[in-house]
């Protein structure tokens, strides 16, 4: 079974209350910001039986406001980049604020990362959702954005939507650093350690409908750490 809680844990200019929710089953811990949708730590237990935060964040929301880094955060509406901020769709040209170079970064200069969400409870979780208007950061349409965060024992689901109302490019992801090998500061372990195997957490994505004009186009399902694997053999397989 899987508490759920949540408290207000600071304010931002000119946006308003952020809070912080907790989710809490006997495995895992995980700490949800209304801000940017974060996840602002997952606690596990490690070999030694004791719980320690896997994931990179921030102390105190100053942290996460002046951040650069998406710590944490979901990202959109198109994580990475486009190229010099330029897209056509059905014919006509978009011109979006460029935040990276020449180009387009992570949604632009005030992306999903940096708006309150709207948080209500869920059976076993926490549900956050977004209404981004139609012309924000030169995207087309006005999109509806929601994202789920549940755990059930050791497993932690994210669960993504996106409807528009009219054909826009979507591509929503949870910009999270984690480290299985975490020692209390940022390191190399993470290269060196093996998934699964140390850290007793699933983390399973979901990317279950993302609608133009109310047709799905993506239905899709990804499972990571299912089986344990050296992540520094992957990383040295990349030149």
């Amino acid at each position: 079974m899987t508490e759920v809680s949540h408290k207000q844990w600071g304010q931002v200019s000119g946006l308003g209350s952020v809070d912080l929710w907790v989710l809490q089953s006997s495995q895992v811990r995980v700490e949800v910001l209304t801000l940017g949708a974060i996840i602002r730590s997952v606690f596990c237990r490690g070999k030694d039986g004791q719980m320690e935060d896997i994931v990179l964040g921030y102390d105190d929301l100053e942290g996460y406001v002046s951040d650069k880094r998406y710590l944490g955060a979901v990202v959109g509406r198109v994580a990475n980049r486009i190229a010099r901020g330029c897209f056509v769709v059905e014919g006509k040209e978009y011109q979006l604020d460029i935040n990276n170079g020449p180009n387009a970064l992570h949604g632009g200069l005030r992306g999903f990362n940096k708006a309150i969400w709207l948080a209500t409870a869920v059976e076993g979780g926490v549900q956050l959702s977004l209404t981004s208007p139609d012309g924000d950061q030169g995207y087309p349409g006005e999109v509806q954005v929601s994202v789920s965060y549940t755990l059930q024992g050791e497993t932690l689901t994210a669960e993504y939507q996106a409807r528009s109302t009219k054909t826009t490019p979507i591509n929503l992801t949870n910009h999270s650093y984690f480290n299985p090998g975490w020692t209390g500061k940022v390191s190399e372990s993470v290269i060196d350690s093996v998934s699964q195997s140390d850290r007793s957490l699933r983390l399973v994505l979901f990317v279950q409908q993302i609608s133009l004009r109310s047709r799905s186009i993506l239905q899709d399902r990804h499972e990571n750490t299912q089986q344990p694997t050296h992540i520094h053999t992957h990383l040295h397989s990349y030149p």
